[in-house]
């Protein structure tokens, strides 16, 4: 049955379903068991940890969610995972990596993930995320093959990095992983926005996704359908059911094939100078890990519709003598996408749209406008502890990319047809130390400027200087002539242009319960960009200081940022929407306590800028409960800020692949309750409620998005199925 999206009727029979259910859910996991299992949410909480610290990089942090989310749904054996396998865990350094396969090559097989303790360069967090990803179990492959991985993945045995191994007597992990896995999840509005009342939406006013994922030994396959509320479905341009599919096969360990991708994939080269359609490193997250120079490929199956290639992939790996390798991974690419096309002149792309929204007529008239067909080559040759790779982009658009010149931040944007770009990536590492850089060249494609080459170079070092301490140095150098259409990089701005600057952090134990972050880096600007008519500048301070006490943890973070115009400015031509320098002052403290079954987080933050007086405060607790088979969370917030400039960013957590970062911004509160429960042992049920209410306002956002009131409350519901 067809729901009728301006029924008021629809939506009240919907919240009577949702109410009926959680009584159903709360009355059938009465009898859920009293035992604790923390690790399916513990990576989570440690995501949102790091996000907390890095409020403005939520896209990077939900990639980063979607992929462990994605991981844990089907966990592999440890025992049989390579270094492929291993690249595919964000946050896990190159040596981290090495060190899992050196400790399989000097022990032999892992018999418990309690035995990962024994690594000294995994800390507590790692293996929290390695024991949701991974389980121990006896290896299947044995002959040729398993020795021939075995021997390709590790170039040498270095044992001062492991501990010695115990007599205790490992066991295998019991953990029954099934092949099939089938969720889907529904998100439904208690409120109507403006756009379907007077018919500006061409759907309904629900978003729901359908996910299906396939893994078993070598072969990996996944499916998504996805829908935006406010898209049609089965009717109108989208009568064949979802507005959004996407879905890969997946194959690896098969002899010298490593792994290949047939469908829709992503891959990232180097530090992401010319291609990297993944997540990017922030600065917070560069405190507790380190950029990789190898070239990771990986199927793309979330709802996310900008950052991916559609075609196929593949790594195949030549052994040499000893423990040399060559890599090659050879990549093409065909997909349409979106565009705001010129009305005077056919042929020209004003600007490449990346919402993935096709909601109303100029949004749907938009959709698949142009296309792009991308072409590359990424060869590697290992040696240890040596890995160097030469990388070749191709980058062809159907219509030739136009942005309008008389703006000056858009000047040296990309333009034209066809994009060329090269690069150089490197990465040492050892005991102790890990350097990794990148350096690229683009050819311009501008008619001025066609013919000439642009360049941009990033380069750490990550240095232990003992047990305690680590220090880590990052300089990039992005000319703004440097143009690359699929980069993502480290910086203020991720598109790798018009940016010089220095990163230097540090993180160290100062006694067993109290560690101590910090990092600053500068940023420079030679041209202008957006809301900056000319050279600018940024600097960006943070320390975040953590104290652990048994099952309580306390820590605080303060951060402060500059963004300033330089005096070169005055030298540019002048242009609208200026800003002048600003300065502000952040800091969040948040307190996590675990008693038995029950969590208890409470979090402080504020903000300050000195130039307006503007400033904003949150508060927030939260509480959950987790057994064996049910998990109950809630939290509440209390938001106050001045001004837009001084917003703050809060984290909650949701259901899986769901967002749980949430922009305040005004005077109110906000509260959620969840629910989810194992109804058996091959079904899993949730239920997310979450209200959030103005106090400063009588409507919400505007335009199509308007909401009549100062409340907007939202129901999930998502069902796992694994067979």
């Amino acid at each position: 049955m067809l729901l009728n999206r301006n029924s008021h009727a629809t939506r009240l029979i919907f919240l009577r379903i949702c109410v009926l259910c959680i009584i159903i859910f709360t009355a059938i996991t009465q009898t859920a068991s009293a035992q604790t299992n923390d690790s399916e949410t513990a990576w989570q909480e440690i995501c949102n940890a790091l996000a907390d610290h890095d409020d403005h990089d939520e896209e990077g942090w939900n990639e980063i969610h979607d992929i462990f989310t994605n991981l844990a749904h089907s966990p592999q054996n440890i025992n049989e995972a390579t270094l492929e396998d291993l690249q595919q865990i964000p946050l896990l350094t190159d040596r981290q990596q090495q060190d899992i396969l050196k400790y399989r090559a000097y022990y032999g097989d892992i018999r418990s993930m309690s035995e990962l303790s024994l690594i000294t360069s995994l800390d507590h967090a790692r293996r929290i995320l390695l024991n949701t990803v991974f389980y121990a179990a006896p290896p299947a492959k044995s002959g040729y093959w398993r020795r021939r991985l075995m021997s390709d993945s590790i170039h040498q045995i270095v044992p001062d990095t492991i501990a010695k191994k115990g007599r205790t007597p490992w066991r295998y992990s019991n953990k029954e992983v099934t092949p099939h896995s089938v969720l889907f999840t529904m998100s439904i509005p208690t409120y109507q926005r403006k756009g379907y009342k007077d018919g500006t939406y061409r759907g309904y006013n629900l978003s729901h996704t359908l996910r299906y994922r396939y893994n078993r030994r070598n072969i990996t396959a996944a499916f998504t359908a996805a829908q935006d509320a406010g898209e049609p479905f089965f009717s109108g341009t989208n009568k064949s059911g979802w507005d959004f599919y996407t879905g890969y096969f997946r194959i690896k360990n098969m002899g010298a094939l490593r792994n290949m991708v047939a469908g829709h994939y992503q891959i990232s080269v180097g530090m992401g100078l010319i291609l990297n359609n993944g997540y990017r490193l922030s600065r917070t997250a560069l405190l507790h890990t380190a950029p990789s120079a190898a070239t990771v490929l990986r199927g793309h199956s979330s709802r996310q519709q900008n950052n991916l290639l559609q075609g196929a992939a593949a790594t195949v790996a030549i052994p040499i003598t000893g423990n040399k390798t060559i890599s090659l991974t050879p990549f093409l690419s065909y997909r349409t996408l979106d565009a705001t096309m010129d009305d005077e002149q056919p042929g020209v792309i004003r600007t490449l749209l990346t919402s993935g929204y096709h909601r109303t007529r100029s949004e749907i008239a938009r959709r698949n406008t142009t296309a792009q067909t991308t072409a590359g080559l990424s060869a590697s040759y290992e040696t240890a502890p040596l890995r160097t790779s030469v990388n070749l982009l191709y980058v062809e658009l159907a219509d030739s990319l136009a942005p309008r010149p008389t703006q000056a931040y858009q000047r040296y944007r990309p333009a034209g047809r066809r994009f060329l770009s090269a690069s150089v990536a490197y990465s040492y590492v050892n005991a102790k130390l890990h350097i990794a850089g990148e350096t690229a060249l683009s050819e311009q494609s501008r008619s001025q400027q066609k013919g000439s080459i642009a360049t941009a170079t990033a380069n750490s070092i990550r240095y232990k200087i003992n047990q305690s301490c680590t220090a880590f140095l990052l300089q990039r150098y992005y000319s703004y002539r440097f143009q690359s259409l699929m980069a993502k990089t480290f910086g203020d701005m991720s598109s790798g242009q018009n940016e010089s600057g220095v990163y230097a952090g540090a993180t160290a134990t100062l006694t067993p319960r109290i560690t101590l972050s910090a990092y600053t880096d500068f940023a420079y600007h030679p041209w202008a960009r957006y809301g900056y008519d000319g050279p600018s500048r940024s600097f960006d301070a943070c320390m975040i200081a953590t104290y652990t006490q048994g099952n309580t943890t306390a820590s605080m973070r303060y951060r402060y940022r500059e963004q300033a115009v330089t005096e070169e400015a005055s030298a540019m031509p002048t242009f609208s929407n200026k800003l002048d320098g600003t300065a502000q002052h952040t800091l969040r403290m948040l307190c996590k306590h675990t008693t038995g079954n029950i969590t208890y987080i409470s979090q402080l933050h504020g903000t300050f800028i000195p130039t307006s007086r503007d400033c904003g405060v949150a508060a927030s607790q939260a509480a959950g409960y987790k057994s064996n088979r049910l998990s109950l969370w809630g939290n509440i917030a209390y938001f106050n800020t001045s001004d837009y400039a001084a917003r703050l960013y809060l984290t909650d957590r949701s259901v899986k692949y769901a967002t749980t970062t949430f922009m305040a911004y005004g005077h109110g509160c906000r509260a959620s309750l969840m629910a989810q429960a194992d109804i058996s042992k091959n079904i899993t049920l949730a239920i997310r409620c979450s209200t959030l209410k103005y106090f400063d306002r009588n409507t919400i956002s505007s335009g199509a998005q308007e909401i009549s009131g100062s409340r907007m409350t939202d129901i999930q519901i998502q069902a796992s199925i694994r067979l």
